[in-house]
């Protein structure tokens, strides 16, 4: 079936854009989407679900709580994550007979991140006299030590394998949405709630583990090289500081709101929020189906191709979903989660807006990491933070919920915007010398 439908999007993608890829690789590429598409489709269902059900149970007070814990805790995970993946993943690609000692280097840094994340987290508590929340701190801080081993999904997807990570997303998010709901409605309990979110990583792990080792007899004796965790240090600080701005600017209006107000506004936030994220599934799949594509044509002229139609095809893509997100953010509140949360309606309409920058962004990124742009992977999520956080210190003591929606909007579209002019300016003053 998959293979059907290949043959068929290389036959209409040929009738509109001509043969820039080989059809062997096109219908490699496709399934390779298909597989992360149905993956995808069935998590989002669970997850969407989920955070609808619990949102409802917990009602705004409360389900503001929760996503105001996951926001702080959410920023200094960037510390324990270091946005190697996309490192190690390139590592992979390129140096498939290191493929062991990459993996254990990469889960080992992963692992001392994780340790100094946690010491972060707890000053932070302490400083900032954030006692109330102290405990459900602490247990999503157990996520720093279970989610490194995640990094096996890489094994995978270097490989075009992208079914072994279908069936373990869709496994993993069956289950855990499974729990979450039966802890919310028979217990009751936040605490319990929020440890559940860290056993998604522990599933993961071992579902990647016994694919790999009893299905692939693939070996996992892994080992650990100062040499190489030297280097992917080195080549992820530039992503760690992406990864740091980026987290920051994504989050920083939750905590914001609620230092200003109070939890309920973020719930309201956060609600919308979580609609507009569901969007995000379509730059995910592509990025993460396409990127060996991008990668494998860097330095050639295919590459600018690749990337232009890439970039033409997320922004058409952002553009129609904000649109339809604004036209039905009325039913989509009220159907989705109920008369509590009318006040969301306004922040969608306006938070919907955002996802033009954010799938530009995303591909600009991948952009900046296959041409060695570390400058400005420091730059980019830089001025995007720097902007949000501006305008949020301005606009949430005016207009609360609304105006973090404007801030965000404001920053994510600004920058790229900006970028993209600087770059046509460069070029033309190139062309006119």
């Amino acid at each position: 079936m998959l293979t059907y439908i290949s043959h068929a999007l290389y036959k209409v993608y040929v009738r509109f854009f001509g043969e820039h890829f080989k059809k062997e690789g096109f219908i490699l590429y496709a399934r390779n989407v298909q597989w992360l598409s149905i993956s995808k489709f069935f998590t989002l269902l669970f997850s969407l679900f989920t955070t609808i059900l619990i949102a409802r149970l917990l009602g705004p007070s409360l389900f503001g709580t929760l996503n105001y814990v996951l926001s702080i805790v959410g920023i200094f995970a960037v510390i324990a994550n270091l946005g190697i993946d996309t490192i190690v993943y390139k590592e992979l690609v390129n140096s498939k007979e290191s493929r062991l000692v990459v993996f254990g280097s990469a889960i080992t840094l992963k692992l001392i991140t994780g340790v100094i994340a946690t010491i972060l987290v707890i000053s932070y508590t302490i400083i900032f006299n954030k006692f109330d929340y102290i405990y459900l701190i602490l247990i999503l801080c157990l996520n720093f030590f279970f989610q490194p081993f995640t990094l096996l999904h890489l094994d995978f997807l270097k490989d075009a394998e992208s079914k072994y990570i279908a069936i373990t997303n869709i496994i993993t998010s069956l289950t855990i949405s499974v729990l979450k709901v039966c802890v919310i409605v028979y217990i009751g309990s936040l605490p319990l709630f929020i440890f559940i979110l860290t056993l998604e990583n522990v599933i993961y792990s071992l579902l990647y583990i016994y694919q790999i080792v009893f299905l692939k007899k693939r070996s996992l004796q892994l080992t650990a090289s100062f040499i190489w965790i030297k280097k992917i240090l080195a080549l992820s600080i530039p992503v760690a500081l992406f990864s740091v701005f980026t987290e920051i600017y994504s989050r920083i209006d939750q905590v914001m709101l609620a230092s200003y107000l109070n939890t309920e506004v973020v719930g309201f936030y956060s609600a919308a929020v979580r609609v507009v994220d569901v969007w995000n599934i379509i730059p995910s799949i592509l990025i993460a189906s396409l990127f060996p594509a991008l990668v494998n044509s860097n330095k050639t002229n295919e590459y600018s191709k690749r990337t232009k139609y890439f970039y033409i095809l997320i922004g058409a893509v952002a553009l129609i979903a904000s649109v339809i997100t604004y036209i039905l953010a009325p039913i989509i509140i009220k159907v989705l989660y109920g008369e509590a949360f009318a006040p969301s309606v306004q922040i969608l309409s306006i938070y919907s807006f955002s996802l033009f920058g954010v799938f530009i962004s995303s591909v600009l990124f991948q952009n900046m990491i296959i041409n060695n742009k570390k400058l400005m992977l420091f730059v980019f999520p830089l001025a995007i933070a720097a902007i949000n956080i501006s305008l949020n210190i301005f606009f949430i003591p005016l207009f609360g919920g609304v105006g973090a929606a404007w801030a965000t909007v404001i920053s994510y579209t600004a920058v790229p915007v900006i970028y993209f002019i600087f770059k046509l300016f460069q070029k033309y003053v190139s062309t006119f010398n």
